[in-house]
């Protein structure tokens, strides 16, 4: 940069040499600096560029180390690999350890703790008698002596499947003695075909599917061995079709209109795809009568 013109006192007192002069100058001055800050400005864009760059190498970097680093950890027990290319390092199994501490007491029930076995009925459905035939000590005979006393023992069983009950409904033509024309009795809604299945099959259906995850092919196998119906397995899957469609007139409302039990987001694990609705834990929640009989009765 040109040397600053000597300045002393008043600007006033400069003369018009020197005013030309110090004009000159902080022109100079100005495009040295104008240059100066083009070329900050041209690294600054170079800079940019070379960072852009190395940042784009590095991504591309990363992925190849991702991607080396999945193959490395592969081996017989995470992928299709054979044992024998495991090599002499066999991988760990992957057992989970139990957090909890040792508390010094033996296991099983403790003391003081309530029992729930499960107790004698007063008026068992079936009551079968095993007499005597013979003394055991001398082989006397004993089938016309009477009883001197017993002990019970209980058995708790499912009762046998009974057949599959079949409803005929019947809709009567009246003949009308005030206009002459013929009135048809109504059928009860849901009742459209001349052969159809229930609303009980259908519950237990989408019961066994949704929340026991029992594939079609298998819940048809499961009615023909315990019912002794078989049923197609698109017969089945228009069942549960038309369950999730009754199911979802008040899952998307929030309240069973039967027991007015709320439902969260939480709790609704179909989401309106499947039907079901898991009943098991709607029973359990609401206290509702299908705990007992969950194919009974449908909202």
């Amino acid at each position: 940069m040109s040397p600053k013109p000597p300045h002393t006192g008043n600007s006033a007192d400069l003369s018009k040499v020197e005013w030309i002069e110090l004009v000159t100058t902080l022109h100079a001055e100005n495009m040295e600096l104008l240059e100066a800050n083009a070329l900050l400005v041209d690294e600054n864009r170079r800079q940019t560029e070379i960072i852009e760059t190395q940042a784009d190498m590095i991504a591309a970097l990363e992925q190849r180390v991702e991607a080396f680093e999945r193959r490395l950890s592969l081996h017989s027990k995470n992928s299709s690999k054979p044992p024998s290319s495991d090599g002499l390092s066999k991988p760990h199994a992957n057992r989970t350890k139990s957090q909890r501490g040792k508390s010094g007491r033996k296991p099983g029930g403790q003391p003081g703790h309530k029992g729930t076995t499960r107790s004698q009925v007063d008026n068992p459905d079936e009551i079968v008698d095993h007499h005597p035939q013979t003394c055991p000590q001398c082989q006397h005979d004993l089938s016309h002596c009477s009883s001197q006393g017993f002990v019970a023992r209980q058995v708790f069983d499912l009762p046998p499947p009974p057949p599959l009950m079949v409803t005929e409904h019947r809709s009567h033509k009246c003949l009308c003695p005030g206009c002459g024309k013929l009135a048809r009795g109504s059928f009860p809604a849901g009742v459209m075909a001349p052969v159809q299945y229930g609303g009980r099959i259908a519950a237990v259906a989408a019961y066994l599917q949704t929340h026991h995850c029992i594939p079609d092919d298998r819940l048809s196998q499961v009615f023909f061995d315990v019912c002794g119906v078989r049923i197609a397995t698109a017969t089945l899957s228009r069942l549960i079709a038309k369950m999730a469609h009754k199911m979802r007139s008040f899952s998307d409302s929030g309240n069973c209109p039967g027991c007015r039990w709320r439902f969260s987001a939480a709790s609704n694990r179909l989401g309106g795809a499947h039907s079901g609705f898991l009943i098991e834990d709607f029973m359990s929640r609401s206290g509702h009568v299908w705990r007992t009989h969950p194919y009974q009765r449908t909202c």
